[in-house]
């Protein structure tokens, strides 16, 4: 019996964008240094796959290792789960072995489950949206450019955007079917971000109060409401399986359930940066500038690079303002021989540091961390204003081209009645809002949502080319059912 061949050039083509953009993002592993975020992510891996123990600590003895929870554990895991799976290449190895040449290469195709996951999350996301695989492939190649150097790293955007690309759809899902499976999904799916991003607690609360203010306004009979509250509860109960652990094992070391720390370093870092004059206020605008700006911006303004470097008016919006002294001054704490707002915070940060060392303080980066966030919103308090005020430059800085997209978008959905239009981008909108509201909100953090940009820009494109062929079947007198 014969078997039977159709051509499908839609799915080759899915296909195809899917392996050429995966393996271009393979190519950009190399074996360059693993070091600042990505060192930490690793430190904890390499000691929870040797020593059974999460923790930050690289010069201490095996049974003297503190445990950490300065990174989410979810990358962390999956990381020491790649070190398993390549023990015999990577496990066996110190550290130090580890950190850079082809050891560093071979780790950071740890990327490669995340990557995939990813590509397949947006494809399908497209495909049914559209219905069509062309856009589906068109997607996934819109998808390469901003992730494109974090393949190189062992920071946390790939896994990031992947699990933001389903947690998107889920929403996205749940606001067109409402079934309570997905609703439940949904709620695994926001664990899983929580512990890649713990900044997407917050935005996962709001999420869920805004489904509730939305589902009360448009649905007021007991019934639908029994239903809401049995979606809710399905939600929560899904993120709470998955957090829950993890908060408790920080409660149990660290007397406090935070999923991660960092979050009181990041918002003095913001605090600081609040107090720039008018002229800095207007300069941030020229130096958080994309490259390609900076000549346009710097003729409006007045501004040049020269400006940026030492002993310019807008040295300390640098981040080495002193390349030579900057960081090690930070380090030691030598506040007042820093220059940039950026180490100001860690030169706050490293005198606390060495006093609860000295004190033999069982957790004294969590102890540390939590005095910075105290002192941070003492300071946003003292002038709430200026901070708000403050939102548009860094806005600027991290979401330049996303963060009006996604206001498009949304005034878009809305006007068109796709509720689960807005679903599906209420949550790279409110990262971003999260983001330019409490740090100083470098581009890296935006770049997980530019495969929610990608899904949106071909959905744009396929609605605008359904219009036009409707406009021209009309035109010819042709009615679009009989196509």
């Amino acid at each position: 019996m014969a078997i039977r061949f159709t051509k499908d050039w839609g799915s080759a083509f899915i296909a195809l964008c899917a392996a050429v953009v995966f393996g271009l993002w393979a190519l950009k592993a190399t074996g360059t240094l693993i070091d600042k975020d990505a060192y930490q992510n690793l430190s904890m891996a390499y000691n929870l796959v040797h020593h059974g123990t999460m923790s930050l600590d690289t010069d201490r003895r095996p049974e003297e290792l503190r445990p950490s929870r300065y990174r989410e554990p979810l990358p962390v895991l999956t990381t020491a789960a790649y070190l398993r799976v390549f023990d015999a290449r990577l496990g066996g190895k110190p550290m130090e072995a580890l950190l850079e040449g082809p050891n560093a290469k071979l780790l950071k195709h740890s990327n490669a489950p995340w990557a995939l996951l990813l590509l397949g999350v947006v494809a399908l996301t497209a495909l049914q949206m559209t219905g069509s695989k062309w856009m589906a492939g068109l997607a996934i190649v819109l998808s390469y450019w901003p992730l494109s150097t974090h393949y190189d790293e062992l920071y946390t955007e790939i896994p990031g955007a992947a699990l933001l690309a389903i947690v998107s759809y889920l929403i996205w899902r749940v606001m067109k079917d409402r079934r309570a499976l997905n609703f439940f999904g949904t709620g695994l799916a926001f664990g899983a971000l929580i512990l890649t991003k713990a900044s997407f607690l917050y935005v996962a609360i709001v999420l869920i109060v805004l489904y509730a203010c939305f589902e009360l306004y448009y649905w007021r009979d007991s019934g639908r409401r029994r239903v809401l509250f049995r979606s809710i509860a399905l939600t929560v109960a899904g993120t709470v399986i998955v957090i829950a652990p993890w908060m408790v094992r920080n409660q149990i070391h660290f007397g406090s359930p935070q999923i991660a720390d960092r979050g009181g370093l990041v918002l003095l870092t913001r605090a600081i940066k609040n107090q720039m004059t008018a002229e800095e206020y207007v300069g941030a605008f020229y130096v958080y500038a994309p490259y390609f700006l900076r000549e346009p911006i710097g003729f409006v303004t007045g501004f040049k690079n020269a400006d940026i470097h030492a002993g310019g008016p807008l040295e300390r919006l640098r981040r080495n303002a002193n390349i030579e002294n900057d960081e090690p001054a930070a380090d030691e704490g030598r506040l007042k021989d820093v220059i940039s707002y950026y180490y100001r915070a860690k030169a706050t940060r490293a005198p606390i540091l060495a006093a609860l060392n000295a004190a033999g303080h069982p957790n004294p980066l969590a102890e540390a961390d939590a005095q910075l966030q105290k002192e941070a919103i003492q300071r946003i308090k003292a002038d709430p204003g200026k901070h708000l005020v403050m939102t548009l430059p860094f806005m600027f800085r991290g979401a330049i081209f996303m963060f009006p997209f996604f206001c498009v978008m949304l005034i878009y959905a809305w006007r068109r009645r796709e509720i689960p239009l807005i679903g599906y981008v209420l949550p790279s909108f409110g990262l971003i809002c999260f983001y330019a509201l409490v740090s100083h909100f470098i581009m890296r953090y935006a770049n997980p949502s530019a495969p929610i940009v990608a899904v949106c820009a071909v959905v744009l494109l396929h609605q605008w080319l359904e219009h036009r062929r409707k406009i021209t079947l009309k035109t010819e007198g042709v009615a679009p059912a009989s196509i």
